[in-house]
């Protein structure tokens, strides 16, 4: 964990291109322990607040191309964001109400489901589009894994224990979708540790690069 701590901090600085300015985005899943206080916390993170907002252009999305997206905590002076929520585009689309145009898990919908970009632009202040850099056909086949897994359950529990393939979490469904074509997201030591990784985990990995960020 101290040399994940390392390569994913808790807190980072980034610059928002929109207005020059920096903002802080934060990791509030941590620390995650096998508990039922541990269980709790976490299960509050994600209800966030409805009807925020973005405007990340989408249209630089492309297949398995990584979506990351938060709410912002304060707004002055600096503006603040906590990272909670990861899914995957589909397909490249302009159209931000195609319904099948991404791929997520998500308690408020019991499970694995396809949704419309209108979905991350309208209930978020923050959105983050990264490019995988891996093939093409390794994107493809990630997301026909992801695909494969629609409409089972969310559950909480992958949190502290990654390797279910019945149930998910948003960063289990992401970290296996690569995981199966062979691709180590977060590197080989951290495909033995039981914990899903947390979204700014992913974000900041070094195969996620970045096309497009919104911060509200």
């Amino acid at each position: 964990e101290e040399y994940a701590r390392s390569m994913c901090p808790v807190e980072d600085t980034v610059v928002d291109e929109e207005t020059g300015e920096e903002v802080i985005l934060k990791d509030p899943y941590y620390p995650i322990f096998p508990d039922d206080e541990t269980m709790e916390r976490i299960k509050g993170i994600e209800k966030g607040t409805k009807g925020e907002r973005n405007y990340v252009n989408f249209h630089k999305a492309y297949k398995g191309y990584l979506i990351t997206s938060g709410h912002r905590t304060i707004s002055w002076p600096i503006r603040v964001y906590t990272i909670t929520h990861s899914g995957m585009a589909r397909f490249h689309t302009t159209d931000e109400n195609n319904k099948h145009a991404t791929i997520h898990a998500h308690p408020a919908d019991h499970g694995v489901k396809m949704k419309k970009w209108y979905f991350w632009t309208h209930r978020y202040a923050c959105c983050i589009i990264a490019r995988i850099d891996v093939n093409y056909n390794t994107r493809k086949k990630a997301i026909q894994y992801a695909d494969a897994q629609l409409n089972e359950p969310y559950s909480y529990k992958t949190y502290v224990w990654k390797f279910y393939t019945d149930k998910w979490c948003c960063t289990s469904l992401v970290w296996r979708s690569y995981k199966q074509q062979g691709v180590s997201l977060l590197g080989w030591w951290f495909d033995h540790k039981p914990r899903a990784p947390t979204p700014k985990e992913l974000m900041n990995c070094g195969l996620a690069k970045q096309r497009a960020a919104s911060y509200n």
